[in-house]
């Protein structure tokens, strides 16, 4: 990107479901994103796209990460991912978001190795949540605190949705909490980045 300023910012918001909590041994049996856009000066967030899809692991389900998300291993049968579509949103977007990133990030670049091509921003440590007098930073409890009502807690695609609307609120009415996420370092910036994530903090400065 060879211009001194944006005018739209695009990113993903992504979540997974996995059948436990190592992303050494576990493995993604859920995988939820938006694409969306967010138009400068006026923060303007647009949907872009959405994906969905469940994945049949080579591992069992641990039985608490089925009593969390609810999947079982009948729900996965036979069930892949399009990557190829997957891919393609990823493409589209100069950033991904998740809420606790680390976790996302650690078991999505096992599967999908171009989201390390990305910067991963967190909206969970990236927002101080704690000093604007939220008691938790987790999302069930940060959407209670917003009234965000979500289908069904804990499945990729809702989470990622309700992710977005939860940092499209706007706690002042001209500032809304992604841009407090976008002022922060990423989780992980690939050098071929630098360039991109110096003009968007430039841009929600402006």
């Amino acid at each position: 990107m060879k211009n001194s300023s944006l005018s739209t910012i695009s990113a993903v918001v992504l979540d997974v479901e996995t059948t436990g909590f190592s992303p050494y041994y576990d493995e993604i049996i859920e995988l939820g994103m938006v694409l969306f856009t967010i138009g400068l000066p006026r923060i303007k967030i647009t949907t872009i796209d959405q994906y969905s899809g469940l994945r049949q692991p080579g591992c069992k389900i641990h039985p608490r990460a089925s009593l969390v998300n609810g999947i079982t291993m009948s729900m996965v049968q036979g069930k892949s991912l399009d990557l190829e579509r997957v891919e393609s949103i990823l493409e589209q977007a100069q950033l991904i978001i998740a809420h606790n990133a680390a976790f996302d990030k650690s078991f999505t670049e096992r599967l999908i190795p171009s989201v390390l091509g990305k910067p991963w921003y967190c909206s969970m440590r990236g927002i101080d949540w704690y000093g604007r007098g939220f008691y938790s930073k987790s999302l069930p409890y940060l959407l209670r605190e917003h009234s965000i009502a979500v289908q069904r807690a804990h499945r990729a695609q809702d989470d990622a949705m309700a992710c977005l609307k939860l940092i499209s609120q706007r706690p002042s009415p001209d500032k809304p909490y992604i841009l407090e996420m976008l002022s922060k370092k990423p989780l992980h910036l690939p050098r071929e980045h630098h360039h991109t994530i110096k003009q968007i903090a430039a841009a929600i400065r402006a």
